[in-house]
C-alpha cells in the first residue's frame, strides 16, 4: 500500500507469484474469472448473433 506508505508483510510464507500476482491463490481467482467472462461473453454474443438474424461466428 504505497499510497499511505504502509508496508506490510503477509503474515504467512509466501513466494513471489507469476508476474503482477504475489499470491498463486490471485492468479487462479483472477484466470477462472477471466475464463468465466469470456464464456459469458461468447454465449451472449451467440444469443444476439440469433437475435439479429446473423450467423453465430458474427455475433
Amino acid at each position: 500500500m504505497t499510497a499511505t506508505g504502509a508496508d506490510r508483510e503477509a503474515a504467512g510464507s509466501t513466494t513471489r507469484g507469476y508476474w503482477w500476482w504475489e499470491r498463486r491463490r490471485s492468479v487462479a481467482l483472477d484466470v477462472g474469472l477471466a475464463l468465466l467472462s469470456a464464456l459469458e461473453c461468447g454465449l451472449e454474443g451467440v444469443d444476439f448473433a440469433g437475435d439479429a438474424g446473423l450467423p453465430a461466428p458474427v455475433g
